[in-house]
């Protein structure tokens, strides 16, 4: 049951949570894997990476919301089907491999709704790996 509540937490939390509140359930040396077009500061590792990833969202996309499709659970590792919903008000910059930026994609204003499937690995009560996938579809499509 707590390994549920970690991933929804950790859903939830992308459209209006805090460092702190990211302390409280990211492990200090966690992984962070947001996906191939992120910032290096969202590649790094522990609560600051996933707070760059939630940042990085924020700035490209106004009225977030995440709405939970699908939660599967054990002990150890949680996956989290959402559809993330927003209005594309801020440019999306794109980042190489290395995390610097190579394309900008300006924004549109349109309304989108795009699922995701989240997985986060827990250890001690805290989420120790977060990696997040985009499906057939990148922002480059």
């Amino acid at each position: 049951m707590r390994a549920k509540i970690l991933g929804v937490l950790a859903v939830s939390l992308l459209d209006h949570g805090t460092i702190d509140d990211f302390a409280t359930i990211i492990a200090p040396r966690a992984i962070n894997r947001p996906g191939r077009y992120a910032p290096a500061a969202c590649r790094a590792t522990g609560p600051d990476a996933v707070y760059a990833t939630s940042m990085w969202l924020r700035r490209t996309f106004s009225d977030l919301t995440w709405t939970i499709r699908a939660l599967s659970a054990d002990e150890s590792r949680v996956v989290v089907r959402a559809d993330m919903t927003g209005r594309h008000t801020g440019d999306l910059v794109l980042h190489r491999d290395d995390g610097l930026p190579y394309r900008t994609l300006r924004a549109s204003h349109l309304r989108f709704t795009v699922s995701r499937t989240y997985r986060f690995r827990i250890a001690d009560a805290r989420i120790i790996e977060r990696s997040v996938d985009f499906g057939e579809l990148g922002p480059e499509k």
